[in-house]
């Protein structure tokens, strides 16, 4: 008698939650872009607005936020907003937040400054705009970086797709001559920081360049991909 009178609202109940949770997948979505300084976080967080590369460095605002024009990942589920966090120590004890409010994190990394110029280092393309960080270690500040996100991300990588970017791919002859053979010289570097953020299965992983809007939309679509792929 009693379940006979609860069905009703049971029903009603579970309908609610299924119209709930297909509103929520509608809802636009948003990316949140991460990184030690000089990664790019700004250049791409800009060329998402704007469709243009900024050519000075700007150094990022603490939180930068931006509106974007729609940009479809796939039926219903478009990306609206794009925010951008500096690397400092500051803005690294505000990250969980905006962990856990974004749909999709992606990780910039200079790849300039972890491969070595065995592979031919562009001097003329390749120039830094700052000093590497003189108190520590890149790898290392972007293995402890990764390793603090993969904490923040227990218990919510069903909801997240993370994606490491490695950037400034450009500074190396050897990508334009083969770009699938310059990835896999590297693939052993790069595996090294997947393990950090959490492993293969988890972690997406993308090679480019924010050189200039062409390579930055490659670079963009390749992010996009990734994307799709987990969803």
């Amino acid at each position: 008698m009693i379940v006979s009178l609860l069905l009703p609202f049971l029903i009603l109940l579970f309908l609610s939650y299924k119209l709930l949770e297909k509103f929520q997948s509608m809802k636009g979505k948003s990316i949140l872009i991460l990184g030690p300084n000089c990664a790019g976080k700004t250049t791409l967080l800009k060329y998402l607005v704007e469709n243009k590369i900024i050519k000075n460095y700007i150094r990022s605002a603490i939180v930068e936020q931006e509106k974007l024009k729609k940009i479809k990942i796939s039926n219903g589920i478009e990306i609206t907003t794009a925010i951008a966090m500096t690397g400092d120590e500051v803005s690294i004890k505000s990250w969980k937040e905006e962990i856990v409010k974004c749909d999709y994190l992606i990780y910039l990394i200079s790849l300039k400054r972890i491969v070595n110029d065995s592979l031919g280092i562009d001097k003329t393309r390749c120039k830094e705009e700052l000093p590497i960080d003189k108190l520590e270690n890149y790898k290392q500040r972007v293995l402890s970086d990764l390793k603090i996100i993969k904490e923040h991300l227990q218990g919510l990588r069903k909801s997240k797709v993370f994606i490491l970017a490695f950037n400034f791919a450009d500074c190396f002859s050897f990508y334009f001559k083969d770009k699938f053979e310059f990835e896999q010289k590297i693939q052993r570097i790069i595996d090294e920081f997947i393990i950090a953020a959490g492993g293969g299965n988890i972690i997406k992983c993308v090679i480019g360049s924010l050189a200039d809007e062409t390579e930055a939309q490659k670079f963009w679509d390749s992010i996009l991909v990734k994307i799709k792929e987990a969803l």
